[in-house]
């Protein structure tokens, strides 16, 4: 690791004084796990030597360790004192779950780390002068920043397309899905996504859906606003216990069949790449999720992360 300050939780360590420094007489990298590791499994027959493939997995989180104390082009006095050290255990040992953290290093400024933080004080002549922070992911991975798309459709344009930059293959459910219906009553609303399809002939679709893996809501109506949070597997409307829905709750409505970026390209990712829906690399069509929405004319919002493997 080559950074010099972080961020957590939306708080710059700069900002708070503190910047990555190293206190062990060791380079300045600190340690990570690869946390990407994947696990075969296999079985090995009756009298035989060989192992068979039956599959993988990833079973390890991501973890890392580093070290901080005072940036020292501002502290006035390294130590820290007992008010100090209250603000970073309030600050980074949280309690109410998982927060993002992200390195400021080049090429790296948009990958976060969701993670929960563990401190161990460091005591210099019986001075406490820093700290080394232990950081366990709740992934193998980390994630890009906050990526979105806000279409209006209707009729005419009932499509759209969405690049996904993962660096892992296979489906990303949708952290937030969020639909307006703007005109009908009593529609059934479905949203497909055209390489579903691709991705089960590929023979990597696990999740048993594949070519029934279409999105499906009934008894919408003009005016009404869902929420599908693909993140937590739950869905919510507007118009709740309103008598549209069936037993006045969309949930009886609902396929629970949530909506996913697929992506099935060997490619490098295009950073940073908007496809226009006539013209995008033929070599990265496997990145290129083309959603069709039918039923109603709609708002639609996508806000997602994508998938990133590779430590700073």
């Amino acid at each position: 690791m080559y950074a010099e300050a972080f961020e957590f939780n939306g708080v710059n360590s700069r900002d708070a004084g503190i910047c990555i420094l190293n206190f062990d007489g060791f380079n300045t990298d600190g340690t990570a796990s690869v946390g990407d590791e994947i696990q075969f499994i296999t079985s090995r027959p009756a009298h035989s030597e060989r192992l068979n493939f039956h599959g993988s997995n990833r079973e390890q989180t991501l973890t890392l360790t580093f070290q901080v104390g005072k940036d020292p082009t501002s502290a006035i006095d390294m130590e820290f004192t007992r008010s100090e050290l209250a603000f970073l255990k309030a600050w980074l040992e949280r309690r109410d779950g998982y927060h993002f953290l992200r390195f400021f290093q080049k090429g790296y400024e948009d990958t976060y780390f969701y993670c929960q933080i563990h401190i161990e004080w460091i005591r210099i002549n019986s001075m406490i002068v820093g700290a080394e922070l232990s950081v366990t992911c709740n992934a193998p991975y980390g994630y890009s920043g906050i990526q979105g798309i806000d279409v209006e459709l209707t009729d005419g344009k009932n499509s759209f397309i969405v690049y996904n930059d993962s660096d892992k293959q296979g489906g990303l459910e949708i952290d937030q899905i969020e639909i307006g219906i703007t005109e009908g009553n009593d529609c059934t609303l479905t949203l497909t996504n055209q390489l579903e399809n691709i991705y089960t002939l590929a023979g990597q679709n696990t999740s048993g859906t594949g070519r029934n893996h279409v999105t499906q809501i009934q008894h919408c109506n003009r005016g009404e606003q869902i929420i599908i949070d693909g993140l937590h597997h739950s869905i919510s409307t507007s118009k709740e216990h309103q008598h549209n829905h069936t037993n006045g709750s969309i949930s009886e409505d609902f396929n629970f069949c949530y909506p996913r970026l697929i992506n099935i390209s060997t490619n490098l990712p295009l950073l940073n790449y908007i496809p226009s829906n006539d013209n995008y690399p033929s070599y990265d069509e496997n990145r290129i999720n083309r959603f069709t929405v039918t039923g109603a004319p709609c708002h639609v919002t996508f806000a997602y992360r994508t998938i990133r493997s590779v430590m700073p």
